[in-house]
């Protein structure tokens, strides 16, 4: 760079997706936790759940994926030892 400043971005590449029941703004227990990488404008991963994605659960994520114009999810969870992966067309 030659002691001139260069150029910087920050690209925002994860985050969490917390999902509880009940009118708080946080949940604490929360029913289902899970971590969320940007793959592109309009696709995220879901990865590092426990517990499955039951529909209460999902009826719940789906919510907020629409109201950040999600359109794809991509689901890994390993399970038994196994690499499960699955696309989930949001709806």
């Amino acid at each position: 760079m030659n002691g001139k400043p260069g150029r910087a971005e920050i690209e925002m590449l994860a985050g969490v997706i917390r999902v509880w029941n009940g009118d708080k703004k946080y949940g604490d227990p929360y029913d289902w936790v899970a971590t969320v990488r940007a793959m592109n404008k309009n696709e995220i991963e879901i990865l590092g759940y426990t517990r499955p994605i039951t529909p209460s659960i999902w009826k719940s994520i789906r919510a907020e994926l629409m109201r950040l114009e999600i359109k794809r999810v991509f689901a890994v969870q390993y399970k038994d030892g196994r690499r499960c992966e699955r696309w989930i067309e949001v709806k």
